[in-house]
């Protein structure tokens, strides 16, 4: 595969995951990040770092957003939200992180690409990322073409700003008033 035909390939496989999702499991999920009297985010790896970017955007769009793991966070509770990013629904910390939140009273939404996991069985809610259904579609390759989770990560970051956009809708807020809320000390 040539450099002129990676990029394409890539947004290719992204738009075949996005394009399965279930727009009711999406609506849920705004409807609970709304409800929330805070809002916890967790996920390890660099699915992680993209449960991170989610966090900075809802803290913009004005909610009490915490990452789960950082000296500043709160006790979870009653009220309050956890949304898990794990695509293999299986990874131990966030399986154990969720099962905390569960048992303090916490509602818990898994975001993942395996809605039978662990995970999933454990949250209230579940949004899956059908990363692994890619195989059908790209059966040149033995899974996609981007190595490791790359495809998995890059779909929840993608999924996660489309729940921002929308939030802005629900919310009213305009890019002028998130970036009121953007960090100065830079």
């Amino acid at each position: 595969m040539t450099m002129a035909h990676i990029p394409r390939q890539i947004l290719d496989e992204l738009r075949d995951v996005l394009d399965q999702t279930d727009p009711r499991q999406g609506e849920l999920f705004v409807q609970l990040l709304l409800a929330a009297k805070r809002i916890f985010v967790c996920g390890q790896g660099r699915s992680g770092l993209m449960m991170k970017a989610f966090a900075m955007r809802l803290m913009h769009l004005g909610f009490t957003a915490f990452v789960v793991g950082e000296t500043t966070v709160p006790s979870i509770q009653g009220g309050d939200l956890l949304v898990v990013g794990s695509s293999s629904g299986e990874t131990a910390t966030s399986v154990c992180i969720a099962g905390l939140a569960k048992k303090a009273g916490a509602t818990v939404i898994a975001l993942t690409g395996h809605p039978d996991s662990t995970l999933a069985r454990l949250a209230h809610a579940v949004v899956v990322l059908p990363v692994r259904n890619i195989d059908a579609t790209h059966s040149h390759t033995r899974s996609n073409s981007q190595p490791l989770g790359s495809l998995a990560e890059q779909s929840l970051l993608i999924y996660l700003d489309a729940i921002v956009v929308r939030l802005m809708t629900e919310t009213a807020q305009t890019a002028e008033a998130m970036r009121a809320r953007h960090a100065n000390l830079e």
